[in-house]
């Protein structure tokens, strides 16, 4: 099976964490994103790892469906 999902490449995602001002450096970004994605934790949601990349009560505030779907995008094409 195939993704949908497309990397956007090192470049452009660095200026999407910098749009929402993430601090969390893309190297960490991405180990710990597919961690999440490969734990055979059940109970982890890739949605709370992303969250994480923020201080708590900082995460970024997607302000439409399509903000939000195509931020959500970009993270699972990595």
């Amino acid at each position: 099976m195939k993704s949908e999902n497309k990397y956007i490449g090192d470049e452009a995602f660095t200026k999407l964490l910098e749009h929402y001002h993430c601090e969390t450096p893309l190297d960490v970004v991405k180990m710990r994103f597919a961690g999440a994605i490969c734990s055979p934790n059940l109970e982890l949601r890739p949605s709370d790892v992303i969250s994480s990349f923020w201080p708590q009560g900082h995460e970024p505030r997607l302000q439409t469906k399509d903000e939000a779907d195509l931020f959500f995008k970009f993270f699972m094409g990595l």
